[in-house]
């Protein structure tokens, strides 16, 4: 490589030379170009080294990451694997721990010290983040660890991924933070908790978490919170001028039905994402975010979120005045289920009824639909039961919003009503006018979806016949088929939603519309494997419910 007037490639200019490291390490070869020599091998390492991921099998060290690599890193996630190591007691041997004892429930694998000298060292640090991996009962991030991470001057992300967040462990008793920096991203995922850790567990994340939002509401710029913790109080009292996303997740809240969930986000005037999702059992009813007769001492404007681009709400409610006020600027909007009622139907306990309200039926959903304006609307997912308004339904997506490049359609027939809802050949056709679509997914409940069986014998006894799913294998590739033919020539994907032994996936098809020699041919639908990927069963799969939050 290198010659008498020095490599041509250590000639270029940094832009050029750093866009030719981007384009090595999408192809997943960074590694192996940084071993070429010397020279190259420090040019990478602002590349190389940006984001690092410290596995923890054993309590921390001062020598987690080498020091060499400090000045290089912007990206600091630390993944907690000491339950494997059997460095504390799982609780599988242990007796159940009793969730008043924040000693038994706090995580040690963290020193405040070597924390601080570290992250106070990088430079270039922009986000650190915190996963547990720990089997059994949750554990508790130390108070002092979120205190000196947050008080890191150039730190802007801090994710909490299940681990629990209490001040109650504090030795200290202060739990302010001290000096904060600008934080712009805070995100704080979780599982759920046994239900005897709920009641005690939400008082004290609350309490944490309205210490954090109280003193950061002026950066933040994203907010994702678990719903059952989340202080409503504080979000509905603070101005966040700098908000632009806001997702609230978990299980279903029960809100004053008066004010909904408005009265919490009515501050939030440059929100740009807005995410509502929450699981409701069968026994309740959802909640409108801006009920019908709602209104406020002082004049609220006509678009409370005039930038909004995308909306995510889950069950939603056809009197919901939230749909009537959403501003031209939104690209994305899905209302769907938690989790999709296919998924719950393809679960591992087909003798357990659906625990959770079911879909709207396409006449309601029709209602909503009509109610938004938002002709420019790029991506649309909606989640219905099929009735006699189902064409109507279909008719309004292709009227309404002419602009869309992916749609998410996700159906259920009346299980008994045989042959309901329109044919596979009339649904195609009717979206057909979407000339601008270029992704299409599809749960189509066809008639020969399968069902989980009691197979004898087998690892899990709910299982799938093998000759069920070769049959609707079948219907799947040629209902891709006659989508590829009826829709619009801009559409390129055509995705099938079907379960796997052990999750789900989407069946990813290629529409092909030219032969070998690239002449045109009647369009057909190929299958690809290679983009076929599993989703993710924690993102789908409903845990045991848990009793409702009153705010």
């Amino acid at each position: 490589m290198t010659t008498r007037g020095g490599s041509s490639l250590l000639r270029l200019t940094e832009d050029v030379f750093n866009n030719i490291l981007e384009e090595v390490l999408a192809r997943r070869a960074l590694k192996r170009f940084s071993a070429t020599c010397r020279h190259i091998r420090q040019l990478c390492m602002p590349v190389l080294f940006r984001r690092c991921v410290v596995t923890l099998r054993a309590p921390i060290s001062s020598r987690f990451l080498p020091d060499a690599l400090w000045p290089h890193v912007r990206v600091l996630e630390f993944i907690d694997k000491c339950g494997e190591s059997r460095i504390m007691p799982a609780w599988s041997e242990a007796p159940s721990p009793v969730y008043g004892d924040e000693d038994a429930l706090l995580c040690r694998a963290y020193d405040v010290t070597t924390l601080k000298n570290a992250l106070w060292s990088m430079p270039q640090l922009s986000s650190v983040s915190f996963k547990s991996r720990y089997p059994g009962s949750p554990h508790i991030l130390p108070w002092s660890v979120v205190q000196t991470v947050l008080a890191v001057p150039q730190s802007r992300e801090f994710i909490c991924d299940n681990y629990l967040l209490s001040h109650r462990s504090h030795s200290s008793g202060a739990i302010a933070i001290v000096a904060p920096a600008p934080l712009a991203s805070f995100r704080y995922l979780r599982r759920d908790l046994p239900a005897a850790a709920h009641t005690y567990h939400w008082q004290a994340e609350k309490e944490a978490l309205d210490v954090v939002l109280t003193t950061q509401h002026n950066s933040l710029e994203a907010i994702v919170l678990p719903s059952q913790p989340s202080p409503f109080e504080t979000l509905a009292s603070l101005s966040w001028a700098s908000l632009r996303e806001l997702s609230i997740r978990g299980q279903w809240l029960l809100v004053e039905p008066s004010t909904g969930y408005m009265w919490a986000l009515m501050n939030m005037p440059k929100l740009r994402v807005l995410e509502l999702l929450f699981q409701h059992p069968s026994s309740t009813l959802p909640q409108a975010i801006w009920p019908l007769h709602w209104k406020t001492a002082q004049p609220f404007p006509e678009h409370p979120w005039p930038d909004l681009e995308r909306l995510t709400v889950s069950f939603p409610r056809v009197e919901d005045q939230v749909y009537t006020h959403l501003p031209s600027t939104l690209r994305s909007l899905t209302l769907r289920y938690v989790p999709h009622l296919a998924c719950s139907r393809w679960s591992w306990e087909p003798t357990r009824p659906p625990w959770h309200v079911p879909p709207l039926p396409s006449q309601d959903l029709s209602r909503i639909l009509s109610c938004c304006n938002v002709r420019e609307l790029a991506e649309l997912e909606i989640e219905y039961h099929v009735d006699e308004s189902e064409g109507n339904l279909l008719k309004l997506v292709g009227t309404a919003f002419p602009a869309l490049k992916s749609l998410k359609l996700l159906r259920y027939r009346p299980a008994e009503v045989v042959g309901s809802g329109m044919d596979v050949e009339a649904l195609a056709r009717t979206l057909g006018r979407l000339d601008q679509l270029h992704t299409i997914a599809l749960h189509l409940d066809v008639p020969e979806t399968p069902r989980r069986h009691y197979l004898p014998g087998l690892v899990s006894a709910y299982n799938f016949r093998s000759q069920d799913m070769e049959i609707f294998s079948l219907a799947l590739d040629g209902a891709a088929d006659i989508f590829a033919q009826s829709l619009a020539p801009s559409v390129k994907f055509i995705k099938m939603l079907r379960p796997t032994p052990s999750s789900h996936e989407w069946a990813i098809f290629r529409v092909i519309r030219q032969d070998s020699e690239g002449r045109p041919t009647s369009p057909f639908a190929q299958y690809d494997h290679q983009l076929t990927r599993p989703i993710n069963p924690s993102a789908i799969i409903v845990i045991q419910p848990s009793p409702p939050v009153f705010i």
